[in-house]
């Protein structure tokens, strides 16, 4: 019996990643191994849960993955952890289609029990209502509790606590009103001062939640039987231990604050076929010997000048690219194989590595995301969109991968491809497939 479950909310930025995080802390304090996970395709909240536990966070996501896959990810790292902590996605019930991806698909397959981060801020008695339609909307689903975040006073929590009790839902506590319970912007860079800061806000939550949150009802009311059941009938093409059959091969991969938007997974995929090398194209000089360069999403156009000087550095991405390297650019890293990148109306246009002939820009910084299918060949790759950049005078992308998104529509202008050098501005998951099926070698 192992302590598991998610968290979850009745609506969107009601505290999910605050309850999460303090909790996280708080156990680990206690000297407890947490495995936390996030549903879904976000690459940023994985980052402060990280930070909370000092452990890697794994994406659990039922569009990226198929049902047996998520077991086996939950299975495999929740092994040797003292509990699993799951944080939700939007609101508990919101997919990409109703329903369809949202994290009470992922409660319902790992078979974990509920807790409902419910915003108290202006929240009166009638969230009994809300409670009790949660409650009973799914029977499949189990509603352990509630906790209620950023309640104003202890006579506004007597109203609330009364709302459970008449809805018959577990009132595990509330966090008060935290004034500076903000963290840093989706489109900022964790730098080394942004990460202390988070740290210590994360310390703070944690000082509150021990005195506000019953974590140990929490602990005891969500035991459950480690590892969770898989589907049936059961099938499986995939096993860590796979032979994948190829000479290792040696892959570089971009990793610093302007390029760290990566599934852990994904990286644990690449550790299995190549010896990995990480460097920093903010820092680095060169460009280190490897056989395939992986640029992940992150926000490199906040470091463009920055960029733009380490010319070595871009001369060698370039001469790689020409030499027939394996290149993989996601996201808003795409920008560094354009011509130029542009970060504001009438801004300087700075030079890039030149490999495609188009030119990026995040003028107006207008948010691209969504599901996506990503079609190589005879593989179907999934991914997910999350980027700022715009781009301009580009040429149809490569006929022989193609883009489609979650209503069945190619999306021409998504995906380029250069020799080896392929550039996809959405992020893709290859938890289940072949990474190197992406590249055709007889090109």
């Amino acid at each position: 019996m192992k302590p598991q479950f998610l968290i979850a909310s009745l609506t969107p930025g009601a505290g999910k990643t605050t309850l999460s995080l303090g909790i996280s802390r708080l156990l680990q304090q206690k000297g407890l191994r947490v495995q936390s996970y996030k549903c879904g395709s976000d690459l940023i909240d994985p980052q402060y849960l990280s930070m909370s536990t000092d452990k890697p966070v794994v994406n659990l996501d039922n569009w990226l993955s198929s049902p047996y896959y998520i077991q086996h990810l939950y299975n495999n790292y929740g092994e040797n952890a003292d509990l699993c902590i799951v944080e939700g996605s939007a609101a508990l019930f919101d997919g990409y289609d109703g329903s369809k991806g949202s994290c009470s698909e992922i409660a319902m397959l790992l078979h974990l029990p509920v807790i409902l981060v419910i915003n108290a801020r202006m929240a009166g008695y009638s969230v009994a209502a809300m409670i009790l339609g949660f409650k009973l909307f799914n029977p499949k689903l189990k509603i352990a509790g509630v906790v209620f975040n950023q309640t104003i006073s202890g006579a506004q929590y007597k109203y609330l606590y009364q709302a459970c009790i008449d809805t018959g839902v577990e009132c595990f506590g509330y966090i008060p009103y935290i004034s500076d319970d903000k963290f840093i912007s989706k489109h900022s860079a964790i730098t080394v001062s942004a990460r202390k800061d988070i740290n210590s806000l994360i310390d703070k939550i944690a000082d509150k939640i021990a005195q506000t949150v019953d974590v140990h009802k929490i602990i005891e009311s969500c035991k459950l039987i480690f590892p969770c059941l898989y589907m049936l009938p059961y099938t499986s093409d995939y096993d860590d231990d796979i032979d994948v059959g190829v000479k290792k091969i040696r892959i570089a991969v971009a990793k610093d604050v302007a390029f760290n938007y990566m599934y852990w997974d994904n990286l644990m995929k690449l550790s299995k076929i190549g010896n990995i090398t990480y460097f920093s194209p903010l820092y680095s000089n060169e460009l280190p010997k490897c056989d395939m360069l992986y640029l992940p999403n992150g926000v490199p156009e906040l470091f463009a000048r920055q960029i733009y000087r380490r010319k070595k550095m871009l001369e060698d991405i370039r001469d790689f690219a020409e030499q027939g390297g394996m290149i993989l650019a996601e996201g808003n890293s795409v920008s560094i194989l354009a011509s130029t990148l542009t970060i504001r109306e009438n801004g300087t246009a700075y030079d890039m590595a030149s490999i495609f002939p188009f030119d990026c820009d995040t003028i107006g910084l207008k948010l691209h995301s969504g599901y996506v299918n990503i079609i190589s060949k005879d593989k179907v790759f999934r991914g997910n969109e999350f980027h700022y950049c715009n781009i301009t005078g580009y040429s149809q992308g490569d006929s022989d991968i193609k883009m489609i998104n979650s209503k069945g529509m190619e999306i021409s202008d998504n995906i380029f491809r250069y020799k080896n050098s392929i550039a996809s501005l959405a992020n893709i998951y290859w938890g289940e497939n072949d990474i190197l099926s992406l590249w055709n070698t007889e090109n």
